[in-house]
């Protein structure tokens, strides 16, 4: 039997998961342009991020980009320059008057996806994260693939709830939040913060 510090892990993951950061900037994105669909469809993005990035840590790539780190900072540069991108589209997009906000460009839920899959891959220091984080929680003589499995789904789990719970109140919140002026407001708030998590990403 694979013993678990359950509470520890639970408590650690749920922290993970509540502290904002780019995947909610991208459910906030898509809510303001396609509504509750598109924020399913972006928080769907994101746990597919996360379960590839979980794979990838688990079959040993985290110890190869280790081992290899010229692949490594170019993963974290691509990353990097794909948020200031969408940051820089975000803030500088052109017509954002009162028109064109009040009339915003629909994104489509397989759009939403992809940029949220996306933005999650950005960042290539999570699959170092997760190898580290996931044995924190096992009995040394037993933190084998099943261990390891065990623990991913269940942070899965609690991810997945955590960002339902996120999309359901955002979305019920909308028509408050993305009015025509508060829409505008938020396009620029988030290319702000997308631009400043590239930055970030590039020079650490």
């Amino acid at each position: 039997m694979i013993e678990i510090d359950w509470w520890p892990f639970v408590a650690a993951s749920l922290l993970l998961v509540v502290t904002p950061g780019a995947g909610t900037l991208s459910i906030l994105g898509a809510l303001g342009g396609g509504g509750l669909r598109a924020g399913y469809a972006a928080q769907a993005g994101l746990l597919a991020g996360d379960l590839i990035l979980i794979a990838l840590a688990g079959g040993g790539v985290a110890a190869l980009l280790a081992a290899h780190p010229g692949w490594f900072e170019l993963l974290r540069y691509a990353g990097a320059l794909y948020l200031v991108w969408l940051g820089a589209k975000l803030l500088f997009r052109r017509g954002g008057g009162a028109a064109a906000v009040a009339a915003p460009t629909p994104r489509s839920a397989s759009a939403c996806f992809r940029r949220s899959l996306l933005i999650t891959l950005a960042n290539p220091k999570a699959i170092l994260f997760f190898m580290a984080f996931f044995p924190q929680f096992l009995d040394a003589s037993r933190a084998g693939p099943a261990g390891f499995a065990l623990l991913a789904a269940v942070f899965c789990l609690i991810n997945m709830l955590y960002l339902a719970l996120l999309v359901w109140l955002a979305g019920h919140l909308r028509r408050r939040a993305f009015a025509p002026g508060g829409r505008l407001l938020l396009n620029r708030l988030l290319g702000v913060c997308f631009l400043g998590l590239g930055i970030k990403y590039a020079l650490r």
